[in-house]
């Protein structure tokens, strides 16, 4: 009977075991009994380099990452039946907004995530630019994961710095303007921050001073575009307009300490002058209201021609082009005086201008030579004119004679 009951009982342990064997459950279709990631919420500041993950699970686990364009997994120790650590390596953010990425971490039938949101530049540095005003110290903070330095990369003409660089940790960098900018318009300058291997720029941007009331009553200028200061007296709220709208008042250039008002003037392209007026009104105070008129010449007829020649002289014209004039040549020689030359192949005869400077400025009168050339260069006759410089471009002098009306000399550059 004993024997009897022991075959059963191996029988029955027998099938037990294929039974059990039978149901045995893959374990990728397993629920871990744990599952945990250390630390569960991730904001790394902007020059954080890497994140260390702890994961604790009882079955084998694997990592990947929502945007595999963002950061890389490097795996540290694994534990069999316990879990095991990684690194999540992210690099510095050196944008200024933050940037997120997801870490996927995948057992059996259950996955974990983790959403990392890296802090930008613009929650690195507090404040992340600087509006500065007179000549009061401004400080920007941040957190340094390294010693850092700084120094100012643009700017440097009116920026100073207070801080000169600091250690790991709390860190203040402190700026200020070396004067209240009463000079023209807004101005920019950079400060660069080292941390290691990064450089990090802050933008600093200074307003300018208002302006003040003028004192001057009349203006005259020549026929082309130009541009205008008025000097002005200061304290004194005003307003400024014109009557002409040729003239444009440029108030982005009205510094207060210099006391000058600035205006851009178009050209005339008229013959006949024209006037318009600046107004300077305060309300609080009209006494001090003041009118400037301006009065802008017209343009003469001849600076519309722009064939190189002697317009007038000896009661004719010797125009580069016509009656045989087909060839001429410009010099400007080290010192700058101009020679120029004009050639009547047929004739072989020559006409040679000189006696002016390529620096004169219009306005500005010279003395120039003419000399008359034959072929043999036997016959030559020199004459002089007084002339004024009307106008130069890139190309072209046109000069008017200051004795004789209608002579003109345009001459090639």
């Amino acid at each position: 009977m004993t024997l009897k009951m022991s075959g059963i009982r191996y029988a029955l342990a027998c099938l037990l075991a294929a039974v059990a064997a039978s149901c045995q459950v893959p374990e990728s279709e397993r629920i871990p009994a744990v599952f945990t990631l250390t630390p569960e919420t991730i904001t790394p500041p902007a020059l954080t380099e890497g994140i260390q993950i702890i994961v604790e699970c009882d079955l084998h686990w694997s990592v990947q990452l929502l945007d595999p364009e963002w950061g890389s997994i490097e795996y540290g120790s694994i534990q069999e039946g316990k879990g095991g650590e990684f690194r999540f390596q992210m690099g510095a953010n050196l944008e200024d907004a933050p940037r997120e990425n997801t870490v996927i971490v995948k057992a059996g039938k259950s996955e974990e995530r983790i959403t990392i949101t890296q802090d930008g530049l613009e929650q690195f540095f507090s404040p992340r630019s600087l509006d500065i005003q007179g000549t009061d110290p401004y400080t920007v903070s941040f957190q340094s994961p390294a010693t850092w330095s700084v120094r100012v990369t643009k700017g440097e003409d009116w920026l100073t710095l207070r801080t000169s660089g600091g250690g790991v940790g709390a860190a203040r960098l402190t700026v200020a303007a070396r004067d209240a900018n009463e000079n023209v318009g807004e101005r920019e300058a950079v400060v660069s921050v080292s941390i290691g291997p990064h450089l990090l720029d802050i933008p600093v941007r200074q307003a300018q001073k208002d302006v003040v009331l003028p004192g001057e009553s009349a203006i005259s200028l020549p026929f082309d575009a130009t541009e205008i200061s008025i000097k002005t007296r200061y304290n004194v709220d005003y307003t400024v307009s014109t009557t002409a709208s040729w003239i444009q008042w440029e108030k982005t250039k009205a510094p207060l300490y210099e006391s000058t008002e600035h205006f851009t003037v178009s050209p005339n392209l008229e013959q006949k002058s024209r006037s318009g007026e600046i107004r300077f009104v305060s309300e609080e105070h009209p006494d001090a209201n003041y009118t400037v008129s301006v009065t802008q010449e017209g343009k003469d007829p001849i600076l519309s021609v722009t064939v190189p020649g002697f317009y007038g002289m000896d009661s004719s014209d010797y125009v580069f082009g016509s009656d045989g004039w087909n060839q001429a040549s410009s010099r400007t020689s080290a010192d700058g005086s101009v020679r120029y030359v004009l050639f009547h192949q047929k004739d072989s005869r020559a006409l040679v201008l000189e006696g002016f400077n390529a620096a004169m400025e219009r306005e500005e009168t010279a003395r120039l030579t003419i000399t008359s050339y034959d072929k043999a260069q036997e016959n030559a006759q020199e004459t002089t004119h007084n002339a004024r410089l009307l106008f130069k471009d890139e190309n072209l002098y046109w000069f008017a004679s200051t004795v004789k009306s209608g002579v003109y000399f345009i001459v090639k550059k």
